[in-house]
């Protein structure tokens, strides 16, 4: 009979050890969001474990306690790489964790369809704020849509000025037009 040591998975999971603390909502500064991560049990397919966005945040800010699931908040300080190898070394802490910090070593086992992103997240843990999200992340398309067309008008216009600015006889004929439209 064999025997493992180590995280047991199968190929719909991965396990892997995180160096970092559950933290509060509230204690989430925009300073430390590079680190923070959202854990939960997202039911029968195992739990989620996930980088927190800019965007998640704000959302969260607003929605919290909508969620119909419960989340935890992990600062991280390092993510070990997928492993059989539960151990670590003295030098992965002190390289790791900033002097002062508090910290647990975390095992974690996550299955390979955990949310990764905003949609993903608001469709496993606030249903009931889909369509809300589905508008907010449409008005951010659009938005982001009309700044790109704004932006190559932008670079039209100033490809054009530039051409006139290089070009003798339209400078010529712009010098004209503005004696023309001063009488």
């Amino acid at each position: 009979m064999k025997t493992r040591i180590g995280f047991v998975s199968n190929s719909s999971s991965s396990s892997f050890v995180i160096i970092g603390r559950v933290i509060d909502f509230g204690e989430i500064g925009k300073s430390d969001m590079e680190q923070v991560y959202i854990h939960s049990y997202s039911g029968g397919d195992g739990a989620d474990f996930f980088k927190m966005t800019p965007e998640m945040y704000s959302f969260l800010d607003a929605h919290l306690y909508d969620a119909e699931q419960e989340l935890e908040f992990y600062k991280v300080f390092y993510k070990r790489p997928e492993s059989d190898d539960t151990l670590m070394t003295k030098n992965e802490l002190v390289e790791n964790v900033p002097d002062g910090e508090k910290f647990s070593l975390i095992p974690m086992v996550v299955s390979m369809h955990s949310s990764v992103d905003f949609s993903g997240m608001v469709k496993m843990y606030f249903p009931k704020c889909d369509d809300e999200v589905k508008e907010y992340l449409d008005l951010a398309r659009s938005q982001s849509s009309t700044k790109k067309k704004l932006q190559s008008i932008a670079s039209d216009i100033k490809r054009k000025k530039e051409r006139i600015e290089k070009d003798p006889v339209l400078k010529r004929i712009l010098k004209e037009k503005k004696k023309i439209e001063k009488k």
